[in-house]
């Protein structure tokens, strides 16, 4: 696997777990990066894998959900026994 496949495997890992894609590299070449490139280049990413923009949706839904939302699931002795 060559350098350039390997950052892109851990720029995709970053993304996965939420944390930012901060380069590891040499104090010389990272002086050229700034918050605002990485987070232009996370945007670009996530616009390459889809044009959607999930969160005004994600928000509606969460405004949108009732008290209670599913709680026969996770009183049912079902759940409690694959919980547990």
């Amino acid at each position: 696997m060559t350098r350039v496949q390997e950052q892109v495997q851990d720029g995709f890992a970053s993304l996965r777990e939420g944390r930012p894609m901060i380069p590891v590299c040499e104090a010389a070449v990272c002086s050229d990066f700034s918050l605002e490139k990485e987070s232009k280049t996370r945007n670009k990413i996530l616009d390459w894998l889809t044009p959607i923009d999930y969160g005004p949706q994600q928000s509606d839904l969460i405004n949108r959900r009732q008290k209670g939302t599913g709680q026969w699931l996770l009183d049912s002795g079902k759940f409690k026994n694959w919980h547990s």
